[in-house]
């Protein structure tokens, strides 16, 4: 994650433009992977936040506001597309565990009428 931010950092300081693309939407979500059930991830999930600070503080005391709040904008955008995918995953899995449940449920009743 520190790479891409270091990334976005250039790109703001060379260009003024903020890409927050597709490789750091893939270094977002692999991130956040990174600490999916761990009791580090509330800390992590700040750092990561953290990591727009020095940006929109520079755009703040620039009076640059209308890209300072876009810079928001695109923080939360990765964010959004891993929640939705996380939720997705966990949907499916949720629904893939629960026909295993049904599958051996209806085995062992089919094993038990067979010894009765």
């Amino acid at each position: 994650m520190n790479d891409a931010f270091d990334r976005l950092y250039t790109e703001f300081s060379g260009k003024g433009s903020l890409p927050v693309d597709d490789e750091f939407k893939a270094a977002a979500s692999q991130y956040f992977e990174s600490f999916i059930g761990s009791v580090d991830a509330p800390a992590a999930h700040d750092h990561y936040f953290y990591g727009f600070l020095p940006t929109w503080n520079f755009l703040q005391l620039s009076e640059r506001l209308g890209i300072a709040e876009r810079l928001w904008e695109l923080a939360f955008e990765p964010v959004r597309q891993w929640e939705q995918l996380t939720r997705a995953n966990r949907s499916l899995t949720a629904l893939r565990n629960r026909q295993c449940r049904r599958v051996a449920l209806a085995s062992k009743a089919r094993a038990v009428r067979r010894q009765q």
